[in-house]
Order: C-alpha cells, then sequence, then structure tokens
C-alpha cells in the first residue's frame, strides 16, 4: 500500500495550466445507471507535441514547456466511479444484454480488487493522472471479458492490453523501482494472446 502511494504521488502532475475539462453532459452507466463526469483532454495551445513513431505504431509525445507531459491514450477510456465498469466512450451507447449488465455489475468488487493490486489508490473522481488513467484501461480490460461479440471484446481487449504495456513503460520511466516494466511485459504477452485470438476469431 506505501509503494501505491509513493506511485500516486510521483506520477502526479502538478496542473498549473488545465489539461482537460469536464464535460457539461454527464455520462450514464449502462451497468448501475448512475451518472458521472466526462474528462475531455484539450487540444491546441501546444498541449500536444507529437514525437517519433515506435516500430509499434505507438506515437510518442514530447514534454511541453507550459503544460508539461501529456498522455492522450488516458482520455479515451470512460471507468464508473461506482461500479467501476469501464468501456471505450462510444461504447457507452452501446446496448448490452441484460445478462451482461448483471455480470458485470456482479463482478464491480472483483475487478477493482484486482486494479488495486497493482495501482493502490486509484482514483475516479479526480483530473486523471498518467496513474490513473492505466488503471481505467485495466478496468476496461476486465469488463469487456464479461461481453459477447456484440461489442468485438476479443479485439478490444487486444487493443487494450497493447496500450496498457506502453502506459506501464511510461510508468517505469516516471516512477522507477515500483515493477512497472514488469507490469508492462505481462500486458504484452496478454495483447499478443488477444490479436492471436482474434485472429482465430475473425477466420
Amino acid at each position: 500500500k506505501k509503494a501505491g502511494k509513493i506511485a500516486d504521488k510521483t506520477c502526479s502532475e502538478k496542473k498549473v495550466l488545465s489539461i482537460s475539462y469536464w464535460s457539461k453532459d454527464k455520462i450514464t452507466c449502462p451497468i448501475c445507471k448512475k451518472t458521472f463526469e466526462k474528462e475531455i483532454l484539450r487540444s491546441g495551445s501546444g498541449r500536444m507535441i507529437a514525437g517519433s513513431l515506435t516500430d509499434e505504431l505507438h506515437r510518442n509525445f514530447e514534454r511541453s514547456a507550459k503544460y508539461g507531459m501529456v498522455y492522450p491514450l488516458i482520455y479515451e477510456i470512460g471507468a464508473c466511479p461506482n461500479c467501476f465498469a469501464a468501456f471505450f466512450w462510444s461504447d457507452f451507447n452501446e446496448k448490452i444484454p441484460p445478462e451482461d449488465q448483471n455480470k458485470i455489475f456482479e463482478q464491480s468488487d472483483k475487478r477493482k480488487k484486482t486494479v488495486d493490486n497493482i495501482f493502490p489508490y486509484f482514483n475516479l473522481k479526480k483530473e486523471r493522472t498518467l496513474y490513473d488513467g492505466t488503471a481505467m484501461y485495466l478496468l476496461a480490460l476486465m469488463t469487456y471479458d464479461c461481453m459477447g461479440e456484440y461489442a468485438i471484446p476479443t479485439l478490444k481487449q487486444a487493443i487494450i492490453s497493447l496500450r496498457l504495456a506502453w502506459l506501464c513503460k511510461d510508468l517505469n520511466q516516471r516512477c522507477a523501482d515500483h515493477n512497472f516494466d514488469f507490469v508492462s511485459h505481462s500486458f504484452y504477452a496478454k495483447a499478443l494472446y488477444f490479436y492471436q485470438q482474434a485472429v482465430i476469431v475473425e477466420n
């Protein structure tokens, strides 16, 4: 737990200038029906400085003198702070069958406890940091595990796992000695598995 507190504190940016804003329209969770605010990344004014493209087709971003490091990927997932269901934003409008809704809701505590093991004290109610945003991706990975073919879950889990590997690598650069490099390797393995399964399903 102490390590989690240190990681959370170390990985937090002091936001002197606004990187994101809260949407006027609240999001309704399709699982618990509670509403929560949507955080949106601002664009322009030199917030995002595109850097090199890696062999994995991952775009690196350079530190801005005004805004510091910005990680656009962490804003592409939404997570309900009530039941800990998480999806790509577009999937909050997905028609989820009642049986899958029940399954996702019943595993709310399991998702939170699992994520707490890797990202202790993650927070879904404040402006997200790299640490919190990465935790949201892990919540999403587990949420899609409860969804049927209508949601294309295997491909989305492959994408999420690969992004988790990238984000954990970023965490490791900023928070040394917290084993995020090991976590990154495990998500690369998961990404490979899910991409292989996606190809099998497609065929």
